[in-house]
């Protein structure tokens, strides 16, 4: 006679047993008297403490493998019962207990010894915290010898290149101490190159390991990257696609250049066979369109290209001039619609992100207590929450003056238990997220409000800034002054076409940027690298009877330069981050590239900003004319030096870049393929199996 043992838990308000019950199914009855007992039949025996002790018999309903059983007798802690069904015990037996329509189950399995099974989890557990330990000594160990030989943050030095003393940058609230373009070579390649870059992009993908097959597959492709066919093909490819998206255009080019920067006589010569060929290919009525046109994953690569040969010659020759013409734009473009409120202003260009509904306010005061003090503060209903936190800070500090500054992110407000949060979950008409303000939460005159400190206070990877730092402004329209309330976009809406319509853009700032550029084409010690591109662009034009052959290379110069500065540090525009999250700076981008050649679609008359902005892109292109030539043996130097650093820092994106490339592929697998297979020269080098045989 054989038995089968097992356990289980009851969960829920199941009330037939208290947990842990038990359970026996034996496979022939256990009696004395064996004859008396027909030998078809099966008994099943639950043992366990039952919870309901005023059931019955009458009340059990018990299935064995869905047959069902015949109670024969029930106690306190035991319930037996037999069934006529033939089951054979070495399969798993799901036995069903139903009570007054509750029911729970079992699932019958064969008994382990179960301390076998706790010594080899036990032994399992110590094992891995001795290997996670071993792990994060040799990490440690390998990143102090790393950080040892290269600081990846480390400033660029240019050799000959003093770094400017600028007037006022010890003042720690100098605006021209923050965000000084061109400043390191890291800050470059992702702020300004990988503005377009994917959700869930991060600057170190060190920190999970990819799995081993997906690692086996980067390695199989990243051979066929260092084959012109494969790319040349995949380009072509990508191009024909008509429902390609931009995010997947911009994705494609920017991780192919980041790739082959690597080797930047391969990119060079890949960037002059795409240019032959989007001559070749290109219909006479297009090929003044060149290098300007924004859906192009050729001339996106090429315009990367320019930008990552452009970065060092920037930084050596006009770093101190583009360090003051940006603070210079950027303190004037404080100015705008002025807050009712505190007295301040931000500047905007996107009229259906500005301005919302009118609003009317009162005056209340407040008591802020913290640390056992009560301060009280004067606010105003249509405040927003981090208008609230600025003028309880300062209410506190001007108070205790002994007290440690702190900042408006660096704190909460509470109010009657709950923290205040800066955005309410309604939606307008427009779907952007309002503000939340003091009237948002009711809070009336005499209330008591507390703040804490963040623990940990949240960081930003692109840098967040308000459209308002306000609840209400003055607007002067039509000779009417109205007071307005401002709200936030929302994140999960993408900018729409309409929305960068109404963007304004000075139309002489296109001029201006055009002579910039021909003064940096025209210098007698330009860097190799544009100066090669340039006449190579001039030489295929000929060939072709063009004559704008230079013009191409200026308007690719302005649209890199443009987006640059619109992406980081803003500028131009100035546009407001919180309002178009990071994915929508791309179709900004579009619009710009766009309106740059398109000048006559912008209106002459430009508003007292682009009179100011024209003033200044003024000033910054007759200071170039006084910057002393320099050897050009030194600027060769100096080139070298930096690109050397920027081999080093470009180094940790080299595993996600070939990640998504993989990605993309992988979704345009059929594509690919097709145009491998159907290229003789790709044919023959059997690129078309090579790539089948990285997805199969």
């Amino acid at each position: 006679m054989i038995s089968y043992e097992g356990s289980g838990e009851a969960f829920l308000n199941l009330d037939t047993y208290k947990q842990p019950f038990n359970y026996t199914l034996h496979d022939a009855p256990v009696f004395k008297k064996k004859v008396s007992i027909d030998h078809n039949f099966k008994l099943l025996e639950i043992s366990g403490e039952r919870m309901n002790s005023s059931a019955t018999i009458d009340d059990y309903r018990i299935t064995v493998n869905k047959e069902p059983c015949n109670v024969t007798s029930l106690s306190d802690k035991k319930l037996k019962c037999h069934f006529t069904a033939c089951i054979e015990t070495e399969l798993s037996c799901d036995i069903m207990i139903i009570l007054q329509q509750r029911m729970f189950s079992l699932k019958y399995n064969k008994v382990t010894n179960q301390f076998i099974l706790y010594l080899l989890i036990i032994i399992c557990v110590i094992g891995a915290l001795i290997l996670v330990i071993i792990i994060y000594f040799v990490f440690v160990k390998c990143l102090k010898k790393q950080k040892k030989e290269y600081d990846i943050d480390t400033s660029i030095t240019m050799g000959i290149y003093k770094e400017p003393e600028f007037v006022g940058q010890k003042d720690i609230n100098d605006v021209a101490e923050i965000d000084v373009p061109f400043q390191k070579m890291t800050q470059y390649i992702e702020q300004i190159l990988l503005i377009d870059k994917p959700r869930g992009y991060k600057k170190n993908p060190g920190g999970k390991k990819l799995p081993f097959d997906i690692q086996e597959k980067l390695g199989h492709f990243e051979v066929l990257l260092k084959n012109k066919f494969f790319i040349l093909n995949v380009i072509k490819a990508m191009e024909r696609k008509k429902n390609i998206c931009h995010n997947e255009n911009y994705e494609l080019s920017l991780h192919l250049c980041l790739l082959l920067s690597f080797n930047l006589g391969f990119l060079r010569e890949l960037c002059e066979e795409l240019f032959k060929d989007l001559i070749h290919h290109t219909k006479e009525k297009e090929k003044k369109k060149i290098m300007s046109r924004f859906d192009s994953i050729a001339e996106s690569i090429i315009k990367n290209w320019l930008a990552l040969s452009m970065y060092p010659y920037m930084k050596f020759k006009f770093e101190p001039l583009l360090y003051n013409f940006v603070n210079e734009v950027r303190q004037f473009l404080t100015q705008g619609p002025v807050d009712e409120v505190t007295g301040s202003s931000q500047h905007y260009f996107f009229k259906s992100c500005g301005i919302s509904k009118p609003i009317e306010y009162t005056k209340i005061n407040v008591q802020l207590i913290y640390i056992g003090r009560c301060v009280q503060v004067s606010v105003l209903s249509c405040d927003s929450i981090s208008q609230l936190k600025t003028k309880c800070l300062v209410a506190y500090q001007a108070k205790d003056v002994s007290c440690v500054l702190l900042n408006p992110e660096d704190i909460q407000i509470v109010f009657r238990g709950s923290v205040l949060n800066e955005y309410t979950e309604e939606v307008d008409s427009n779907g952007y997220s309002l503000m939340a303000t003091v009237n948002t939460y009711i809070i009336r005159d005499g209330d008591q409000l507390h703040f804490k400190k963040v623990a940990k206070p949240a960081t930003f990877d692109i840098e967040t800034r308000y459209v308002t730092l306000g609840a209400s402004v003055n607007i002067v329209s039509k000779k009417v002054n109205k007071s307005y309330h401002l709200v936030a976009g929302d994140k999960r809406k993408a900018l729409s076409m309409t929305d960068i319509s109404h963007m304004k853009l000075p139309a002489e700032l296109e001029a201006l940027l055009l002579n910039l550029f021909s003064k940096m084409l025209d210098q007698a010690n330009t860097a190799p690298p544009l100066r090669y591109l340039h006449n190579f662009f001039i030489h295929q034009a000929s060939k072709f009877l063009l004559n704008d052959g230079s013009q191409w290379t200026i308007n690719s110069f302005v649209i890199q330069m443009c987006s640059q500065f619109i992406s980081h540090p803003n500028i131009l525009l100035d546009i407001p981050i919180d309002l178009c999250v990071q994915k929508n700076l791309s179709a900004i981008q579009l619009y710009i590239k766009e309106a740059l050649l398109r000048p006559k679609s912008i209106s002459s008359k430009t508003s007292q900003v682009g009179k100011q902005i024209y003033a200044m892109v003024s000033r910054f292109i007759s200071q170039l004319n006084e910057q002393p030539e320099v050897d050009k043996s030194v600027v060769i130097k100096s080139l070298q030096e930096a690109s050397a650093l920027f081999t080093n820092g470009i180094t940790i994106y080299k595993e996600i870049s070939l990640y998504s490339l993989l990605r993309i592929m992988e979704n345009n697998y059929v594509v690919v393929y097709k145009a491998l297979e159907s290229n003789e020269t790709a044919r023959k080098l059997c690129l078309h199996e090579k790539f089948s045989n990285i997805f199969h």
